[in-house]
């Protein structure tokens, strides 16, 4: 039996806030966000509605609401499952993903979906029995995790990762402290702005009330996509679009676009330097239990303020998206009784390797004492 759910609006927002038959709440407290963009997946996966549910992620979209409503969100590595069918927001960050509640769920859906499909020219080969890995152990032994991260991560969180990297020491890993670039962190938000908004200009270009969907009526084509991308769509995408139209237009090609891939390419070589030296990297996917919906009605990532030197922390799971590396969350520490997970990410392809250690992460979790913090 199938189901179908709701989503922000174009997959755009990272609140739930936006779908078209309204907000999407936190299963946990009716106040508070479940998150975005795949809000109405995790919601149907928190309440056990469907055993699992599919979603996308452009920019942490599966797997930050997988860690405020108490589910496994997982991204695979780019490419691995196709795109074809699935309604594009920026075709070189969209991923297509899965929640589920157990670890275990998403080696069959792996190797269910896994496969290189001409379709898609993001396709890639990453097929492989991944059920047969269930009952194994990875024999990748590093972990690691950014210094910055931690150093901006509120004390008695970090005192549960601290606890969840002794346990991994007991098991035979290695935890190493890695000094990534802060500067690099930094500059995720923006170079996320300028390349997925102006992407997604591109990709709804089609949507203009002139051969489907919406039309009001005008006096020439330009008058009729106006007006009916004006009724059409909401606040959130409009801005978007606006900001990246300006960001296509010749004149900030070099200004926007192009330094904006430079430094994609930049933070994609200091990753791949970053797994030269471990195998897995481990990072908090939300450092605070769902907000209020009060707290992030109207707001989006474009409103973060440049000045805040936490910022970064908000957007780390991009990196994800920027290299396209597999990388999957599980719930882990609770707060008043909210859920809080934490986010394993692993080198490009190596699924396999991070659905094992994701497995064996969730059974060293279930026994840590007092989650609470």
């Amino acid at each position: 039996m199938l189901g179908k759910t709701v989503l922000d609006e174009l997959g755009m927002g990272g609140t739930g806030l936006h779908a078209a038959t309204g907000p999407v709440y936190n299963p946990y407290d009716k106040t508070r966000i479940a998150g975005g963009s795949s809000s109405g997946s995790v919601f149907a996966t928190a309440n056990h509605i469907g055993n699992f549910a599919l979603g996308t992620d452009t920019g942490d979209s599966i797997r930050k609401p997988a860690s405020l409503t108490g589910v496994v969100g997982y991204k695979p590595t780019y490419g691995s499952i196709s795109r074809y069918g699935v309604i594009p927001y920026a075709p070189s960050m969209d991923h297509v993903g899965f929640f589920s509640n157990y670890v275990e769920d998403m080696f069959y859906l792996a190797e269910t979906t896994f496969a290189y499909d001409e379709k898609d020219f993001t396709s890639i080969d990453n097929a492989k029995e991944y059920s047969t890995l269930i009952n194994k152990k990875t024999k990748l032994k590093k972990v690691g995790y950014f210094k910055v991260v931690k150093e901006h991560t509120p004390k008695k969180l970090w005192d549960k990762y601290e606890m969840y990297f002794e346990k991994l020491k007991a098991n035979g890993y290695e935890v190493i402290e890695i000094d990534f670039r802060k500067d690099l962190l930094d500059a995720i938000a923006p170079i996320y702005m300028v390349l997925s908004f102006s992407e997604a200009v591109s990709t709804s270009a089609n949507l203009d009330g002139m051969n489907f969907g919406l039309r009001v009526d005008g006096e020439d084509f330009a008058d009729i996509m106006k007006k009916t991308r004006s009724a059409g769509f909401g606040d959130l995408v409009k801005r978007r679009f606006i900001m990246g139209s300006y960001q296509l237009k010749h004149e900030n090609q070099v200004e926007l676009q192009l330094k904006a891939k430079q430094i994609r390419r930049l933070i994609s070589q200091e990753l791949q330097k970053v797994y030269e030296q471990v195998d897995f990297i481990v990072m908090p996917p939300t450092i605070t239990k769902a907000k209020l919906i009060s707290e992030v009605t109207g707001k989006t990532i474009e409103d973060q303020d440049a000045n805040d030197e936490n910022k970064f922390m908000d957007n780390v799971l991009v990196l994800g998206n920027l290299n396209g590396m597999p990388s999957i969350t599980i719930p882990f520490v609770t707060e008043d009784k909210m859920p809080i997970g934490i986010n394993i990410n692993a080198n490009l392809k190596n699924d396999g390797d991070l659905l094992m250690f994701a497995k064996e992460s969730e059974e060293i979790i279930s026994e840590l004492d007092g989650r609470e913090i």
